[in-house]
């Protein structure tokens, strides 16, 4: 075997020994995805570092949940189906955390404006990046 051919077949391995950029795209998501709801739906909420730190923690959550759900879920779905799901989940764990089975929490209108304005933060960065992907092609 020459060393282009060894060099080649070294690269096949190293492709096929990590994981597809689909697999790691989704594991990220489910990552933020994990740690935005059990930040939500905790027995107890988590302190206050600062004053509104609630409300700058719903924001960066779900802002980090449209970005990274806008990066795994595939082109041909339009971003607004994107956003309008993620904002219903938003408004509904809200609601949840009114309801009695999470009797520590409570409902806010407050975080449900918080959630909303990280997801349209992040609806219109993702336009921004997408629109000047476009322009440069």
């Amino acid at each position: 075997m020459n060393e282009q051919e060894n060099q080649e077949l070294s690269s096949e391995q190293t492709r096929q020994a990590w994981p597809d950029s689909n697999s790691v795209r989704f594991m990220l998501f489910s990552i933020v995805a994990l740690i935005v709801f059990y930040t939500l739906f905790r027995s107890e909420p988590l302190p206050d570092y600062f004053y509104a730190s609630d409300k700058v923690g719903h924001f960066i959550g779900f802002f980090l949940l449209f970005c990274v759900a806008r990066w795994v879920v595939p082109n041909r779905i339009h971003t607004g189906y994107i956003l309008l799901t993620l904002l219903s989940l938003a408004i509904c764990s809200e609601f949840l955390q009114g309801s009695d089975l999470l009797p520590q929490r409570h409902f806010s209108t407050q975080d449900m404006m918080a959630n909303a304005a990280g997801l349209l933060f992040g609806f219109g960065v993702s336009l921004r990046v997408v629109g000047n992907r476009r322009l440069k092609e």
